[in-house]
């Protein structure tokens, strides 16, 4: 419905144009940032040819601490400087926290673009990549949110008759979704009725979005909580930073819970799902100086416990096992945070900030729920722990661990699609055939080289030689019949060449040179520099070229040159280290003339993600099979990163490094073997996200013998927590029904094959235990001795086995042939 059709927002609106700044919009008969519209398009026109190796440089590697002012001064030479200092006035007009905004901001009330979008840094390098490599908006978005704001700001600047001057892509969602409209470009359309008002069309966006951000208006879209603001003067973050410093996360906690508790907190679980972190701010006589990064909560004690956070993050400073140890003098948490950051900021007005629901700031120990929050905070030295420390394994390495049935192959699935196809998993999240069909096509193949996701499996068996590299035999085919030994790449291996930059180039000039042996009937003519007689290139099947003499009486006389062994040479082998060298050197040559980038190129991609998924990674040997790799798959280590680290493999002797755009998922079964067992340097350098049974699933949701089937599940595993632990609970999946299966006959074939089973496994045949888990109903003649073999045993001296002829014999019942009276019956002595 069109904004002016409701009365409550046409008098809202009508109201707050009337105010100086809308009026100011409103009259101007200049486009409101037409100083920034020149600096940009000077921008776009400017020569970088004198220091384009600069950009690059920065690009490639950018400088993990960044300050502005100090770039400048490194950076003195002329044309560098005055392009240096043009992006810096362009971003003090377009970001409100933009570096020196008093000095080079040239309007004198400071107007700008949004109220704050991202660092100097973040600045620098979109417009660097912007100018030098022209990408599309399209391929930056897959993987950098700040490109996804960069572009907003780009395409208002340069079309601001058709864009909103709004840079969150969150609020443009909520905009839409309150609205009811199909998507952002609708927003301007939908003011009509006041952007014809202007004078200069150009600034139709400005109105809109300062219409939109009005406190009067904002409150009926913006409808959510982002954040938690505490208030808290007693000093104790300084203190607390420094003794904090070194430890993978701290605990922060509260003696009073969030106003709003119950709808606040639905919200902040969202907050965690979806974007894995909030803000927690701490304000002290009306301005904010402190925040908090916020990766999980808890309530109860129950709560603490099931989280198990030492085991997901390692040290943790200030963390206590019992909830009732938060304390101090009189007060006691009702709430409990772990942080991954506490940072002190530059003091920001609490006015600056919007409370849901209009409720207060906070006063003494109150929490007050966030709806609204300045972007960005101009930081004052550095959080206790830095967060690409903290998070450098979230995203590129995690491990999935769980009892057995939790979901844990079955979501890393779901997580290696939502990083290398996210837009697809985002509208197919709910259609598992949907997903498995796209997951199957993505599936790496070594022989083509071509896929983002690796599915690999480790087991006792496998060694650095089959994940990394050793020497293997060649097929004899394709080596005139003999068996010849060359230094073969192992899948991880493999799969990082492909991951970088140089391999995806690599390989598709390769599959470009197959497919041109097909079309020209595999006579593909070749000139070798070192040789005065020309050849042709065939190629059949398998990993190599053949080269034969053009004219050749002799059918026998051709060569080979390995796919292995071209790459090798590409990346810097010394031909001396390969088979066939000058032929190898002689296709190398014909792909350096044909589009294959020369030389090893340092570069690396990090706008295709690739991922390899380890299934039961704790059952294989992980210093035997990672060897000296363990170190290069950490963030800061990998290519292209400020710590960059190349290690020389033991047989091929060549430098290798693990690329940035590289993601290893892993999965581990914890009734398998523990997470405490795993190998520590393999604990250092992953993320771990544990995967419990769900018990509030929709497929659980069946009654069989009077009872809910999740609460059969939820006696089951605390039964066997007691007796054991919760690394051996029963998963979820064991129990979940599908709309074509009958309650009974699924649970009959799941405690068949895989409960009972499972059990007996746990317990190592003590039926006694079996049975306080599962009742006597699964049990034939449980606990009645079998008057026919009382005189079982033959007699042996004077040895005394009455003992052992009164000790009853437990058998456990066949499940698949009980009838399903005898089933529900032995589920309902289950249940008591």
């Amino acid at each position: 419905m069109p904004i002016h059709m409701e009365p409550e927002l046409d008098n809202i609106i009508n109201d707050l144009i009337k105010e100086d700044h809308y009026q100011k919009v409103i009259n101007s008969e200049e486009f409101f940032f037409e100083k920034l519209k020149v600096l940009f398009n000077r921008y776009k026109t400017y020569s970088i040819a004198s220091f384009k190796d600069k950009l690059e440089e920065f690009i490639n590697n950018p400088p993990k601490e960044f300050h502005y002012k100090e770039f400048l001064e490194k950076n003195k030479d002329s044309a560098y400087y005055e392009f240096l200092e043009l992006i810096g006035k362009m971003t003090s007009i377009f970001d409100g926290k933009g570096y020196n905004i008093n000095e080079w901001n040239p309007y004198p009330d400071k107007r700008y673009v949004s109220p704050a979008i991202f660092t100097q840094k973040n600045w620098a390098y979109c417009f660097f990549k912007y100018l030098l490599d022209g990408f599309s908006f399209q391929d930056w978005e897959k993987n950098r949110f700040q490109f996804i704001t960069f572009q907003y700001a780009i395409n208002f600047i340069e079309n601001p008759q058709q864009n909103v001057n709004i840079t969150s892509q969150n609020h443009r969602s909520q905009i839409c979704e309150y609205f009811k409209l199909k998507n952002d470009s609708e927003i301007i359309t939908l003011f009509q009725d006041y952007t014809n008002l202007i004078k200069n069309t150009d600034n139709a966006g400005v109105l809109v979005a300062s219409i939109l951000y009005h406190p009067n208006l904002a409150r009926l879209w913006q409808d959510s909580v982002i954040g938690l603001m505490a208030s808290d003067s007693t000093g104790w973050q300084d203190e607390f930073i420094r003794n904090a410093e070194g430890h993978n996360a701290c605990i922060v906690w509260n003696s009073k819970g969030p106003t709003g508790k119950k709808d606040t907190l639905k919200f902040l679980h969202k907050i965690l799902r979806d974007d894995g972190s909030f803000n927690l701010y701490y304000s002290s006589f009306g301005v904010v100086n402190y925040l908090a990064e916020i990766v999980d909560f808890v309530v109860t004690q129950r709560e603490l416990d099931e989280k198990d956070w030492p085991k997901k993050y390692g040290d943790i400073y200030g963390f206590h096992k019992d909830f009732a140890e938060y304390i101090e003098g009189r007060k006691s948490a009702k709430i409990v945070f772990l942080a991954s950051t506490l940072t002190k900021v530059q003091n920001i007005p609490v006015s600056d900030f919007r409370f849901y629901k209009d409720y207060s700031p906070p006063r003494q120990d109150n929490l007050s729920p966030v709806m609204s929050a300045p972007e960005t905070f101009e930081q004052i030295g550095l959080p206790i722990i830095s967060k690409d420390m903290s998070n450098r394994n979230l995203f590129l390495n995690l491990i999935l661990f769980g009892p057995p049935g939790t979901g844990k192959t079955y979501n890393s699935i779901n997580k290696a699609l939502d990083i290398v196809a996210k837009d697809f998993y985002d509208k197919n999240k709910e259609n598992r055939n949907a997903l498995t069909d796209k997951f199957r096509k993505l599936l790496y193949d070594p022989e083509t080289e071509k896929g983002q996701i690796a599915f690999v499996t480790f087991h006792q068996s496998l060694c650095y030689e089959d994940f990394i590299e050793g020497i293997k035999p060649l097929d004899p085919d394709e080596n005139e019949g003999q068996v010849v030994y060359d230094v073969v790449p192992g899948i991880f291996r493999q799969f990082c060449n492909s991951a970088s930059s140089t391999g995806n180039n690599f390989q598709e000039r390769i599959e470009w040179l197959k497919k041109k042996c097909s079309e020209a009937d595999n006579q593909v003519p070749l000139k070798i520099k070192t040789k005065s007689t020309e050849f042709t290139i065939s190629y059949r099947e398998g990993k190599t070229f053949r080269i034969k003499p053009m004219n050749t009486i002799n059918p026998g006389s051709d060569y080979q040159a390995s796919i292995d062994n071209i790459r090798k040479v590409h990346e810097g082998a010394s031909r001396r280290d390969v088979y066939n060298p000058t032929y190898v050197v002689g296709i190398l040559d014909y792909l350096y003339a044909n589009g294959l980038k020369q030389g090893k190129s340092k570069e690396v991609s990090d706008k295709v993600p690739y991922v390899m998924i380890i299934d039961e990674i704790n059952r294989g040997n992980i210093s035997q099979i990672f060897g000296e790799l363990i170190t290069l798959i950490e963030k800061d280590k990998r290519k292209g990163e400020i710590e960059e680290l190349e290690v020389i493999l033991p047989y091929s002797r060549e430098k290798f490094g693990v690329p940035p755009n590289l993601y290893i998922i892993g999965t581990m079964n914890t009734a398998d073997r523990s997470v405490e067992a795993l190998d520590t340097a393999l604990r250092r350098r992953f993320c771990f996200e544990e995967m419990s049974p769900l018990y509030d699933l929709d497929e659980l949701k069946y009654k069989i013998a009077d009872n809910e089937a999740h609460k059969i599940l939820i006696t089951i595993n605390k039964r066997i927590e007691k007796l054991l632990d919760k690394d051996h609970l029963i998963g979820h999946s064991y129990f979940m029904l599908d709309k074509k299966e009958e309650p009974v006959s699924k649970l009959k074939n799941a405690f068949h094959n895989n409960i009972i089973p499972l059990l007996q496994e746990y317990f190592f045949g003590d039926f006694g235990k079996i049975g306080l888990v599962m009742g006597e109903g699964f049990f034939e003649n449980a606990g009645k001795q079998d008057e026919e073999n009382d005189k079982i045993f033959a007699l042996f001296n004077d040895y005394d086995v009455e003992e052992l002829e009164n000790r009853p014999v437990f058998k456990i019942k066949n499940c698949a042939e009980m009838s399903d009276e005898e089933f529900i019956s032995a589920v309902r002595l289950l249940m008591k």
